[in-house]
């Protein structure tokens, strides 16, 4: 008898126990990222990357508090994913507990999203300087426009985290870019991604470095000449640009009627990854960029007065590392 009673109260012991455990408690991970993941513990604390805090519970999820002065607050919803609980922030990024499963639909994710854009590598890409020319065959040929210096080499593509990359190997190790008798030499093609692009007037980017190539169009109709054509035509008027920029520390290219302003933060002495990208960089980056929207307004009329083009567009572009942390366009009426 002793020894049944004694069943039955370990038995119910770990039915309360059970019971009283946090459906929300335990670790969960992002399923668009399961390196960034969320620890929420019985005692209603939680530790989520760089913050912490408080946990409370309401009908439909949890709020977290932030333990810092001015503290900001998160809301999270229960929801279900592929039938298990989920947790979903205002954003919509979804947190399960099952980290396998999230490395799974990212692994998935991820390769959909590489079939999606591998067919976009194929074709010819540049900008004021450099012609690129890929082909599906696994080949290509880049062509400096100013020093008539050509290469030529091969490509694969590879997975480097969330974008596309190409492995290119080279027939040379360097090639020179320069619009002077001083030549200098640049990066060559060993690092390169696709991205969705931040400008107006195309669907696509490349990214080489620093480098920014926009795809040609595969129209053959004549068009209208642009600004990129005059100033192609005008080298002194193009170095002129250029130099303001580099002094600015900025890089400059051209695609069709808009002017393109990069900065990488990349090297910056004092600048971290983790700054540039988090939430209140992007923020101050964005209001200086409106700040300055009269200037940048002003630079389209004062390009379309001198040139003749209509729909001259300024761009600029914050990166890290040659990812886009924030961009904005201007014509000459504000922002766009």
């Amino acid at each position: 008898m002793k020894k049944n009673i004694y069943i039955f109260l370990i038995i119910t012991l770990l039915l309360l126990s059970s019971c009283s455990s946090k459906k929300y408690a335990g670790t969960w991970y992002n399923i668009d990222n399961p390196d960034d993941s969320l620890i929420i513990t019985e005692d209603d604390t939680y530790s989520w990357g760089s913050i912490g805090g408080t946990v409370s519970e309401y009908d439909d999820g949890v709020v977290l508090t932030e333990s810092e002065e001015f503290a900001e607050t998160h809301t999270l919803s229960f929801s279900s994913f592929e039938g298990e609980t989920s947790l979903v922030t205002e954003q919509g990024y979804t947190y399960i507990k099952d980290h396998d499963k999230a490395v799974e639909y990212h692994e998935e994710q991820v390769d959909k999203e590489i079939e999606r854009l591998k067919d976009q590598f194929v074709g010819t890409w540049s900008n004021s300087a450099l012609k690129v020319i890929i082909r599906d065959d696994g080949s290509y040929d880049l062509n400096n426009i100013y020093s008539g210096e050509k290469q030529s080499g091969t490509w694969k593509s590879v997975r480097k985290g969330e974008h596309l990359h190409l492995e290119v190997s080279l027939e040379e190790n360097t090639f020179k870019q320069s619009t002077s008798n001083d030549h200098h030499t640049d990066p060559v093609l060993r690092d390169a991604y696709i991205s969705d692009s931040p400008y107006p007037d195309s669907d696509y980017v490349l990214f080489v470095g620093n480098i920014t190539l926009i795809k040609e169009s595969s129209e053959t109709e004549p068009r209208s000449q642009t600004l990129e054509d005059i100033l192609k035509s005008d080298a002194v008027a193009m170095e002129e640009i250029r130099q303001t920029a580099e002094d600015a520390g900025l890089d400059v290219t051209f695609s069709n009627n808009n002017v393109i302003y990069t900065y990488d933060f990349f090297g910056t002495d004092g600048v971290t990854e983790e700054l540039v990208k988090s939430d209140k960089m992007r923020e101050e980056l964005g209001k200086a960029l409106e700040k300055n929207g009269d200037v940048f307004s002003g630079l389209c009329s004062k390009l379309q007065e001198e040139t003749n083009v209509k729909g001259v567009q300024v761009t600029v572009i914050y990166m890290y590392g040659g990812e886009v942390i924030v961009s904005q366009s201007f014509d000459d009426t504000g922002r766009v």
